[in-house]
Formats: structure tokens, sequence, C-alpha cells
């Protein structure tokens, strides 16, 4: 299964210890060096602060966003890095009273756009380049009473144009004895942020997880998630054109046994490829789509026989898929299938190196940077930790991130098309419930 969305901070999470990890470099092919920076502190030490999330547009600017405070009182924060310049000092984000998650995206102007949920609301709010931020507009309420639901788990994605995909799950609010199914639901946008109604893509008879969201060039929106039938469950995916209505849900798997929420990635170009774990150890399965054969058969990534904890993928311009996984003794491998079907693995992290989540970008190009919240030592808390491939190289080891003499969770990474690659968490001590969002970025020399 993949990581939530909304990291909780644990409980031994307190007042912040701050440390300064030493810079530490990693050199590639063809004299392409990164090195990642020291940490920036972008928040001050404050209880009950969630998230975060980080994106980069095409100019190298740096956006990173997160949750601060409890009920009414939470607000999504953000934080900018201007390419060249300092982090600035965090800000309130206009109209965001009842946040809990946040999601960012820019388009290939540098536009931005922000979703959020805020109790049974999920909100969209767009921010052009240089300017300000507009008037948040709502996508969608869901149901209160009996059958009461709230949204969660939002995945957010925009294509250089500005199209916009947004897809969430409604998840029961917990209030009395009914148990509401949960169902996937996704809205569409196009660049100048006219947003269209939200639509159920799941089916009223199973409940639905684990959504994911890309978009093509021409603004196609696929939608994957995992649909439970009984005690097993079955892969499925929707699409939409602009202007056209959401098609029919299909199935990419048979039913499985235990399966894993599928991931999915995308090049602008409109192909798209799906990777899950059947469960009980068998491995992974990987499936594309091309605008001019539709879904091609399922695939069987090589040598790995495993139930993966935690799995995602990415994929470049020339059409080569990267996967990445953590196995059950927490180790982080990788395999890449090239666009003629040719495989290559790779281990990335020894055992024991995986706490809690595994996200994975790779860029047009074929940069790639890969995240975890790490285990840490015996007498240390979880460690942020990273590795970075650089293009038509091999991965460079795991680097600790974050100051081993604290606890950190919830990383989130962003990849600028160059390369560049900007990591943001959660830190504190390992007792207590404060803590801060700190930040690194691997800059490339």
């Amino acid at each position: 299964m993949r990581p939530s969305r909304l990291f909780i901070v644990p409980l031994s999470l307190v007042v912040g210890l701050t440390g300064t990890v030493a810079t530490v470099p990693a050199t590639g092919v063809a004299g392409r060096q990164v090195s990642w920076g020291p940490v920036v502190n972008l928040s001050r030490t404050a209880p009950a602060t969630y998230g975060p999330d980080v994106a980069v547009d095409a100019d190298k600017n740096t956006l990173t966003v997160w949750v601060r405070g409890n009920g009414d009182r939470s607000r999504v924060m953000a934080a900018w890095r201007r390419s060249g310049s300092a982090w600035s000092a965090p800000r309130r984000v206009p109209g965001t009273r009842g946040a809990v998650e946040a999601e960012i995206a820019f388009d290939g102007d540098g536009d931005l756009a922000l979703v959020w949920a805020a109790g049974r609301r999920v909100k969209a709010v767009r921010r052009p380049a240089g300017g300000s931020w507009g008037r948040p507009v709502t996508l969608h309420r869901t149901t209160a009473g009996l059958w009461g639901t709230r949204p969660a788990s939002l995945d957010l994605a925009v294509n250089a144009r500005g199209h916009a995909v947004v897809s969430w799950e409604t998840m029961d609010d917990d209030l009395d004895a009914t148990y509401a199914r949960s169902r996937v639901q996704a809205a569409v946008s196009t660049p100048r942020g006219r947003w269209s109604r939200a639509r159920t893509l799941s089916s009223d008879r199973r409940d639905a997880f684990g959504t994911e969201v890309v978009v093509s060039r021409t603004g196609r929106a696929t939608v994957v998630w995992d649909e439970i039938v009984g005690s097993r469950g079955q892969v499925m995916t929707a699409s939409r054109r602009p202007g056209k209505r959401w098609s029919p849900s299909i199935a990419l798997s048979r039913r499985l046994p235990q399966p894993s929420d599928p991931q999915v990635a995308a090049r602008p170009s409109g192909e798209v490829a799906v990777a899950w774990s059947p469960g009980r150890s068998r491995g992974i399965k990987l499936r594309r789509w091309s605008p001019r054969d539709g879904w091609g058969r399922t695939a069987t990534v090589p040598d790995a026989r495993v139930d993966p904890w935690w799995l995602d993928l990415g994929m470049d311009g020339t059409g080569a898929v990267t996967l990445a996984w953590s196995n059950q003794a927490q180790a982080v491998w990788s395999a890449q299938q090239t666009s003629s079907g040719g495989w290559t693995r790779a281990r990335i992290a020894p055992r024991g190196s995986v706490f809690y989540g595994l996200h994975l970008l790779v860029n047009r190009s074929g940069d790639a940077v890969i995240g975890w919240d790490g285990r840490g030592g015996r007498r240390s808390g979880h460690v942020a930790e990273a590795a970075y491939r650089p293009r038509t190289a091999s991965w460079g080891p795991p680097v600790g991130l974050s100051n081993p003499r604290g606890d950190s969770g919830g990383l989130a990474l962003a990849l600028a098309d160059n390369g560049g690659a900007t990591a943001a968490w959660l830190f504190g001590p390992r007792r207590g419930t404060r803590s801060r969002v700190q930040a690194r970025t691997n800059e490339v020399l």
C-alpha cells in the first residue's frame, strides 16, 4: 500500500531541536554533480503541524505548503523559494480555514493550483505566476447525516497548459453507527481555472481507495484506484478528455487477494503506466496505455516476487518506466523498463532502511529522486532519507537529510526539469507533539 497524503506527526515530536547536516556530494557521469545543501527551517516549532507538500515550476521556483492548527483554527501555510534566492517567511494562504490536507502543482507558465480538504468540502484556488491568490471555489461537498462522509487522500495533477485534475476518496465520518462506503470522485479544470462538477467514478457496490491522477499535454485526465469486492480487490481506471464526459470505469486487473493501491505515471504525449502488487508475494505488475494502442498486456517485474510495503513509479520523456519499492525486510529496490521492454534492476538501500512511505519522481530527462522516512539508529528517531539518480547514471547511495538526533516524518519531494530536487519534512525531538517544517535542496552543478 501507499502512504497517506496526510501525515500525522508522531507523539514523539516536541520542541524543535535543529542541527546542521553536512552537505553530501554525489557524482554522476558526464560531469554532472549533485549536492544536498544545508537544512533550512521553513516554519517555527508549533503544535498541530501537518503535511507538507512541495512543487517546483519550470523556472526552478519552489513552493512548500503545509497545514498548521486543528479544526476551524487550521490554515494552509506557504513558503516560497525563488530561483537563486533564500526561502521566504511562511504566510497563510487566504480562504483555507479548516484545512486538513493540501496538494499543489504548477503549470508550464508558473501558475499554481492549490487544492485542499476542509470539513466536508474539497476546495481549490489558482495563483498566477508573480500574482496573488485568487478566490477559492468549492469543488464538492460530501454528504452529512446518517450516511455522512468526508473527503480524504487528495491527489492533484496539472499539465504544462494548465489543465488540472484532482481526485479524492469519500470516507465515512465516524459520527454514527452507520457505515458509508468509500467512493472515488474527481473533478477537472480548464487552463482558466473553470472546474467541472465532481463525478463519482467508482462502483456504488464497492469500497474504493488509493486514488491517483495524471493529465497529458492535451488535457486527457486519467484516474486509477483500488475497489474492494468482498475479501478481494481490483485495480480500476477511468479517463476524461477535455470537453467530454468521463469514460466508464474499467478493470486493469483481475480480482486479487490483497492488492496494493495502484500507482500511476505518464508522459506529456499521453502514454500512461500503472503499477500494483497482487499481494501474497506475487510480485509487481505493470500495465501501459498509449493513445494509439490503448491498454497493453500486464507485465511482471522480473525477479521481484515480493509483497511490497511501499511502491511508486515514474516515467521519463522516452517512455522508460522506473519503479521503486520496499520489501518485507524494509530494503529499497528499483527496476527500470525501457520503452522497448528491457529491464534492469538495482538495490538502493539495505534492509531495515524504511520506516514509512516511499516517494519516487522522474523528470523528462531521466533524472530521478526517491525518498522515505527512515528508521534511524537505536538511539535516534526517524530520519528523512533520499537517493538520487542523475540521467544516464546509476543510483547514488542514500543520504540522511534530517538531524538524526530528532524525529522526522511526512517526507515530500519535488524534481525540476534540470534535475534539481527539493525535499521537505516535519522535524522535532522524539517526545511531544510540536514540530516544524524543514527543507533541503539538491543542486545540480
